[in-house]
């Protein structure tokens, strides 16, 4: 996550503000534009802060949440907890 954390701030940052001026632009062909440039900017600004704060808080909180009603001495490798099924799902056949 925090390797490609600049990627991701650095690569919506220029983009917000490489539509910034045609956001603010008031000549007359660009007024087909600007309402283009203005969802862009605040989609992806949406979105980045979405990624960036809003997933990872949230995911945070359930992960508290189940190892406070679970229990913490689950097995850390089980990739389905609470489920029991620790084998395969493919029973192999002689």
């Amino acid at each position: 996550m925090c390797s490609r954390l600049r990627a991701v701030i650095l690569t919506s940052l220029t983009t917000i503000a490489g539509l910034f001026p045609l956001m603010l632009e008031q000549a007359p062909i660009a007024q087909i534009f600007t309402p283009l440039a203005a969802a862009i900017c605040f989609g992806l600004a949406y979105g980045t802060a979405l990624v960036l704060i809003v997933i990872p808080a949230t995911l945070s909180v359930m992960v508290t949440l189940s190892q406070k009603f679970v229990g913490k001495d689950r097995d850390p490798t089980d990739p389905h907890p609470g489920l029991g099924a620790t084998g395969p799902l493919v029973q192999e056949s002689n």
